[in-house]
């Protein structure tokens, strides 16, 4: 009985992780594919010299570069201190 159910239990199971959201953030496998826009966040320009960054969706991160490594941006949860909005579920943790 077990081994006839096993190709099922496995193809639902598949099929329900396909769908699921990781840590909240869209993965781009759901149904309708209309989460996959959430991950077309537009990075500052190569030249941007500033310590934070804002996106037009209002996701704030903050700049951090290693000596002879590119800037990489991290997303603020909370840049009140800013004046920003607090982030939200379609924020990137990176740029």
């Amino acid at each position: 009985m077990l081994r006839s159910a096993l190709p099922l239990i496995l193809a639902t199971v598949a099929a329900t992780a396909a769908q699921a959201d990781i840590q909240g953030f869209a993965t781009g496998l759901s149904r309708d594919g209309g989460d996959t826009q959430l991950w077309n966040a537009a990075a500052p320009a190569a030249g941007f010299q500033g310590e934070y960054y804002t996106t037009p969706d209002n996701c704030t991160y903050r700049r951090t570069q290693a000596p002879g490594y590119p800037a990489q941006w991290y997303l603020v949860q909370n840049p009140h201190h800013i004046g920003r909005p607090t982030a939200h579920r379609g924020c990137r943790g990176t740029l």
